[in-house]
Order: C-alpha cells, then structure tokens, then sequence
C-alpha cells in the first residue's frame, strides 16, 4: 500500500473525517481544536492514501516532557502499519530536541 507520510497539520475538514471514521464520541468544539497549533504543539504527521488522509498523530510539549498522543487510524487502514511509521516519523522530527526532555507515548 502507498501511504505518504507529512508532516503537518490536518485541516479542520481532515480532523473531522478521522475523528468520524473511529466514531468518536466527543464534543465537536474539543475535535475541531485538537489539532490547533499551539505553543505546546511540537510536531503533527499525517499519513495519506492517494491524497485522502488515513491517519495522524503528534507531539506535544509540557516543561520539559514531549509527548507522542493522538495517534488516531481510519479502522480500514489498521494492521497496514501506519501507527508505527507515523511513530518513527514523530521521533524523526524531535531527534534534535535537548537531552533534558522526557519522552512519553500515550
């Protein structure tokens, strides 16, 4: 399978056919912002099928803590390991962060 791998953050329109895609069950106003950039926002990847998105997921920063969250995977897209390459591609974009920072999966 061809899936593409960017790093940036998904349109609004993007957000809400993932966060539809896994039913989830959340206020819109919370899923519409999840991917707002922001001061604590340090990295997004997107992960494309032909040019229709399929997966996504980021990295924050708290202090002096990262954290890889949100990884989030159209159900027809599981098993194709999108989750791991949009990992490897999170820690692709922080390797360069200072050694004092803590890193965390949730």
């Amino acid at each position: 399978m061809n899936i593409q791998y960017i790093n940036k953050e998904p349109s609004k329109m993007e957000i809400y056919e993932i966060m539809d895609s896994i039913q989830a069950e959340m206020d819109e106003d919370i899923a519409m912002n999840i991917f707002e950039p922001n001061d604590e926002m340090v990295t997004t990847v997107c992960a494309y099928h032909f040019d229709k998105i399929v997966g996504m997921g980021r990295v924050i920063k708290e202090n002096n803590t990262l954290y890889i969250q949100d990884i989030i995977i159209k159900p027809e897209y599981k098993g194709e390991e999108i989750e791991n390459n949009i990992i490897v591609n999170l820690f692709k974009q922080i390797n360069d962060f200072p050694s004092n920072f803590s890193l965390y999966i949730l």
